[in-house]
């Protein structure tokens, strides 16, 4: 179980590439060199998350582990019945904390986050038709114990690729589904 590393913020693994190469090494005769072994294993898993990105696979894992796949959710907008907005658009920070500094110039950041009810620029996802995507690991197969404690945060560089490929892919509703 990965647990986080309060000094640096970064969570940490139980078992590692190497723990796994030990027991590949203990468990079968003639094993391959570790770098071939890493390499491998790098490669296998790069390529099921490029299936999963790009062409919308639901990765079945192996060992009863559920399965893997990118989920799309349309943002809403509804008023409740005190004629509240309600909304899950994502903050647009970057363009909110722009429009701070011009609305509020020399404020600090302490002082600014004193001001109540600022105004905050949402992203809203026009260009994928207000639908926004996320990585989704479905336990309903699942057979671990605890599983809810446990969750499936892909590396950043393929969070990054997916971001990527997200913007850019043509008619994502008919790749992905809710």
């Amino acid at each position: 179980m990965g647990l986080k590393d309060k000094r640096t913020g970064r969570i940490t693994a139980d078992y590692k590439t190497a723990d796994m190469y030990k027991y590949y090494k203990n468990k079968y005769k003639n094993p391959v060199d570790q770098k071939v072994y890493t390499a491998f294993l790098n490669e296998f898993c790069s390529e099921v998350l490029n299936l999963v990105i790009y062409n919308g696979i639901d990765y079945i894992l192996p060992g009863r582990l559920g399965s893997l796949r990118i989920k799309k959710r349309k943002n809403i907008q509804k008023i409740d019945e005190n004629n509240n907005l309600i909304h899950n658009f994502k903050v647009n920070f970057k363009e909110t904390l722009k429009l701070w500094n011009d609305k509020y110039p020399g404020l600090s950041w302490e002082e600014l986050k004193k001001i109540e009810d600022k105004p905050k620029i949402y992203h809203l996802n026009e260009h994928t038709d207000n639908y926004y995507f996320r990585w989704y690991w479905d336990r309903i197969t699942c057979n671990v114990k605890n599983q809810s404690a446990y969750k499936f945060e892909p590396v950043r560089q393929k969070k990054r690729e997916a971001a990527q490929a997200w913007k850019n892919i043509k008619n994502l509703k008919n790749i992905y589904y809710e």
